[in-house]
């Protein structure tokens, strides 16, 4: 699904250079001195590239060859560190791999993501740490236009997966971690309508991907008929009030574990 986006994927979700700096500013003493530390679903490498570029090692996995291939070209035409094609529900590294964890933007995607995390937990040593992105996004409007164009084009605007940080903490504490929430990073932005609906159009978004070019200037043509009626001008920059916000999970319950690994 994300190699037909694999080109337009940092427009959307790259941070700007102060909010990548304020990022690493508080995960990056979560990860030092741990070894190597794993991303699941590294993309682009958005998280991951500034992280090697600070001194931690880090390894990346993603199901999207094109997407890895991105973060290979930014990188100068060489991996910057070590990749591999993989399912995050079947990591090909044996137990306690890693020292540390990291998942941002990927839980939302998987339909089993509760199997993902006791995966990676598998993969990460005991006293170990997995880091979560669980960002807040005030996106009232904007999902109002999101479901709007998934209802003109037949599909649903839901993701597979979860963004709930209780059921992600929930998971976590039965997997024998604790939890900690890290200091909350202010991220608000300007975004109109328009554009918000050109992305759906171009299927930049991966819940409209699949649709067709001719489905999606449909749905996004309705669509856009819709909101001028509703909200007036398309092109009005609104705020999106938004928090990034990451858990970290502490893997203190060896019994637990060794139970996952056993069953592995």
């Amino acid at each position: 699904m994300f190699d037909g986006i694999a080109d337009s994927y940092d427009e959307t979700r790259s941070l700007s250079p102060d909010l990548t700096e304020a990022v690493a500013r508080v995960v990056e003493p979560e990860l030092e001195g741990r070894g190597r530390c794993l991303e699941i679903g590294v993309g682009t490498g958005r998280i991951a590239l500034p992280l090697h570029a600070r001194g931690i090692p880090v390894a990346g996995i993603d199901l999207s060859a094109r997407m890895i291939g991105r973060l290979v070209e930014k990188s100068g035409g060489r991996p910057p560190f070590p990749l591999a094609l993989a399912d995050a529900l079947r990591l090909p590294f044996r137990e306690g791999t890693f020292g540390a964890g990291v998942i941002a933007h990927v839980l939302h995607l998987i339909p089993a993501w509760n199997d993902a995390l006791r995966e990676l937990v598998r993969v990460v040593e005991p006293g170990g740490v997995i880091l979560v992105d669980v960002a807040k996004w005030d996106l009232r409007l904007m999902q109002d236009v999101q479901e709007r164009f998934a209802s003109e084009a037949g599909i649903s605007p839901r993701f597979p997966g979860t963004t709930e940080e209780s059921e992600i903490e929930e998971a976590m504490r039965g997997l024998g971690a604790s939890v900690r929430r890290l200091p909350a990073i202010p991220a608000p932005q300007l975004a109109t309508i328009e554009e918000h609906i050109g992305r759906m159009e171009r299927g930049i978004y991966s819940f409209c991907a699949g649709l067709g070019p001719g489905a999606r200037r449909i749905a996004a043509g309705a669509t856009r008929r819709w909101a001028q009626e509703r909200f007036g001008r398309l092109d009005e920059p609104r705020e999106i009030g938004t928090q990034i916000v990451w858990l970290a999970f502490d893997l203190t319950n060896r019994a637990i574990r060794d139970e996952i690994s056993s069953e592995s």
